[in-house]
């Protein structure tokens, strides 16, 4: 008998699955990644780590702490350059900053907010 003709379904696309991509060499990815002993004045130390493209980091803000908003100075944060910024008073380097504080600035529970120079929320970490 004569053969079935084919008929044209049009195969389903397959949907794109979402890969896991590292941002754009130019994307601003800097986050708080720990917080050393919080609590603790003298060894306090908050860290913030540079995932993305180098910045500067002037005036931007961290903000959540009872003590108040601390402004970073004029400093440039390599890509995958880290900052340590402590509570204590000592001297400002480019990897270390100190603010100088009479008691601890992020207890356990504090939500830091790490904010750009236009108030754009970059980062957001709590405190365990």
């Amino acid at each position: 008998g004569p053969s079935p003709t084919p008929t044209d379904t049009p195969a389903a696309s397959p949907t794109p699955i979402p890969t896991s991509t590292p941002p754009p060499f130019d994307e601003i990815s800097v986050i708080i990644s720990e917080v050393i002993s919080p609590g603790d004045l003298l060894r306090e130390t908050l860290v913030i780590l540079n995932k993305g493209a180098g910045t500067t980091l002037r005036d931007w803000k961290l903000e959540g702490s009872s003590l108040g908003v601390f402004i970073f100075p004029d400093i440039f944060l390599f890509s995958g350059g880290s900052i340590r910024v402590h509570t204590a008073a000592g001297e400002n380097s480019p990897s270390d900053l100190y603010l100088n504080q009479g008691e601890a600035a992020w207890p356990p529970g504090t939500t830091i907010i790490l904010n750009d120079a236009n108030n754009s929320e970059i980062s957001r970490y709590s405190v365990p």
